[in-house]
Parts: structure tokens; sequence; C-alpha cells
């Protein structure tokens, strides 16, 4: 609920269900363990399991607002390199960048 009135997560949307009650709706979206954090994302389901902190939500939840590709610099490199456990990195040089960009 605390996350829910979090001005930085006002994009995304919080719902939360009580699965012994609503067994039919708990059993649609696979849930069988209790508690189940679950993001959805374009059709796309995310089981959450990391900390069950106020924190942790947050930063998870800002991980999914981020673009996947986006340019960045060394610094903001380093910095997502010590985030994720993943990353990818498509270098082109200048020339290459115009003749993606340009339509001839």
């Amino acid at each position: 609920e605390e996350a829910s009135n979090d001005p930085d997560l006002k994009a995304i949307s919080f719902a939360a269900i009580d699965a012994t009650s609503e067994k039919e709706l708990a059993k649609q979206f696979g849930v069988s363990r209790f508690p189940t954090i679950k993001f959805y994302e374009d059709g796309e389901t995310y089981k959450y399991s990391g900390q069950r902190t106020v924190e942790s939500l947050k930063e998870m939840a800002l991980k999914m607002l981020e673009p996947v590709v986006k340019d960045f610099s060394i610094e903001t490199y380093k910095k997502s390199h010590d985030r994720y456990t993943v990353s990818f990195l498509y270098i082109i040089n200048d020339e290459d960048l115009d003749k993606k960009t340009h339509v001839e």
C-alpha cells in the first residue's frame, strides 16, 4: 500500500487480492504460495522474488519503467553494469549511426 502512494511510481497501477477468498482469481494468475508478487507489462508476467520491503519493490518497479534501449555514457554504463546481472552493449560509430538514421 505504501508503494502505491509513492509519487515516483504514479505510472504503475497496484492491485492486491486475497487469494484465500478469491481462489479462482488466484488460480487464473498462477498464485499458489503466499505472499506472491508479480509485475505485468505488455502481456508479460514477471514474478518478483526480491526482498519484501518498500524500497526493494520500488527499485524493481522503477527498473520496469526504464527504457530497454538507451544511449549512455561510460558513467551510466558503470551504474547499469553494477545494477543488472546481464547487460547488452551495442557500440557503433557516428558514421554507422548516420547510415541507420538517414533515409536516402
